[in-house]
């Protein structure tokens, strides 16, 4: 007999990643600044110091709670950013644990905090290097949101997600069929001030996706950040040209992942008359690298840019993910409206049936 383990993958996977790494960078860096602000205050007194790695296992062990006691979806995004929060609090202080007499301020330590960040990046897109879910695990995810449905009701997002799963699913299997009949018998869960606004922002990006200006303006919104993070690259490097003239090497990866941020953008722009869900995630990748390496090395070397990129970034990767989010769900509706269609041409009205 053959053994073999499979384990399902989930969808959001690569989302929740990124969100965790988000709240990594924003913690660390607010960290540094908070401490460069106040002095570097010491918690506790006399012999005691209370360092704030153990602020960050609390948050960690905060996150892990959340996963592991509520199966409601929407308490993973919540978890994510704890996490990343936690994780970037605890990784903050690895400097006190890779030298002989505990330095904060070992110089290596953004290099180390950088290098685990990457990991975790790379280790998450690893177990996500297939593009399209299988079928078994497009149903498993299917079954999560179906099983969040409450009291016989389910807001309309979750199910065009669903939905929409269902559509790579085995059409054969006879889950997918019972999930897809009980989706259809669930009605609209009430509204609520977060999924009236859901429903609004839906709402005005399907009248406006069709419009012959919004890829005009998609075009010249990522090319103003793509052609922006090239000349910003070239504007740091005369501005620090002390520092890469000695090859320093954060001045020469704040250059170059400058650089790279806008090419990734770029690619994206290339990709839209094809594909805008391409577009918005090849843009989300360019602005990731920006938050995750170009700011960071920008706050070292100049803390008031650093805060005003991230910002920009955060306020940036925000509005791509949502318009990620509703390419997704646009997209879900086509395929709802298609595979209808299909359905009743392949089983027409009674009076076009042929006759037995």
């Amino acid at each position: 007999m053959r053994w073999s383990i499979r384990l399902l993958r989930d969808a959001d996977a690569v989302d929740l990643g990124d969100l965790f790494l988000v709240g990594a960078v924003v913690a660390v860096l607010g960290i540094r600044l908070f401490l460069t602000l106040t002095g570097f205050p010491r918690v506790g007194g006399g012999d005691l110091h209370i360092s704030h790695m153990l602020y960050g296992g609390f948050l960690l062990l905060v996150s892990v709670f959340l996963y592991a006691t509520f199966l409601d979806r929407r308490i993973r995004p919540i978890a994510a950013v704890v996490g990343g929060i936690g994780f970037g609090t605890f990784i903050d202080e690895i400097g006190k644990f890779v030298t002989a007499d505990n330095d904060y301020f070992f110089k290596p330590t953004a290099a180390l905090i950088y290098l685990a960040l990457i990991g975790v990046y790379l280790l998450v897109r690893a177990t996500q290097m297939r593009r399209m879910l299988a079928p078994p695990d497009a149903l498993a995810q299917a079954l999560v949101l179906v099983a969040n449905a409450q009291g016989g009701q389910i807001d309309v997002a979750a199910r065009h997600r669903a939905l929409g799963l269902l559509a790579l699913a085995d059409p054969a299997d006879p889950m997918t069929i019972a999930a897809r009949r009980y989706l259809t018998d669930l009605t609209p869960a009430q509204d609520t001030p977060l999924a009236r606004l859901v429903e609004r922002v839906e709402q005005t990006y399907g009248r406006v996706e069709h419009q012959p200006w919004f890829e005009r303006a998609l075009t010249v919104i990522f090319g103003l950040y793509a052609v922006g993070s090239i000349i910003a690259a070239g504007v740091l490097l005369v501005l620090f040209g002390q520092f890469t003239a000695s090859g320093d090497v954060v001045s020469v990866g704040l250059v170059v992942s400058a650089i790279a941020s806008g090419l990734l953008v770029a690619r994206g722009l290339v990709l839209l008359p094809t594909s805008r869900l391409a577009t918005y995630h090849w843009a989300a990748w360019g602005i990731l690298l920006s938050l995750l390496v170009t700011q960071p090395f920008l706050f070292y070397l100049y803390e008031p840019l650093g805060i005003l990129g991230l910002v920009v970034n955060l306020l940036a990767y925000g509005g791509v993910r949502s318009m990620i989010a509703q390419e997704r769900s646009s997209s879900a509706r086509k395929a709802m409206a298609a595979a209808a269609t299909a359905a009743t041409g392949a089983t027409g009205s009674p009076d076009e049936r042929p006759a037995p």
